[in-house]
């Protein structure tokens, strides 16, 4: 997944491939197989499973929330960790072209 600056809108937009996509239909598949097996093929040893460990239902559903949120929440630090790159490379730019653009070309600052 790519990360830029739209040129026109000046926000951050993301393009991903065929394999982010295939990346995201197979974790949220593997998601719907994980609760239709849950209730019909393993029920029962998923339900030995949690007695042995000490597990609620509760539990487990909040395990499988906070991974979503996890995947979520990589990729929101993923953006902000581009957009904190992009804004520094821009202030360091904004200071160089100031430096340059001084008058008569000597830089800004310098006696005249």
């Amino acid at each position: 997944m790519t990360i830029r600056r739209d040129p026109t809108t000046k926000k951050l937009i993301s393009i991903a491939g065929a394999e982010y996509a295939a990346f995201w239909i197979i974790v949220i598949g593997a998601r719907l197989m994980f609760t239709y097996g849950a209730n019909h093929w393993y029920n029962h040893a998923l339900s030995r499973w949690l007695l042995t460990n000490r597990i609620t239902v509760d539990g487990l559903t909040d395990g499988l929330i906070l991974l979503a949120i996890g995947m979520v929440f990589a990729r929101v630090v993923r953006f902000a960790n581009v957009l904190r790159t992009d804004t520094r490379a821009q202030t360091d730019a904004a200071a160089t072209s100031v430096r340059i653009a001084g008058p008569r070309g000597a830089p800004r600052g310098s006696p005249p």
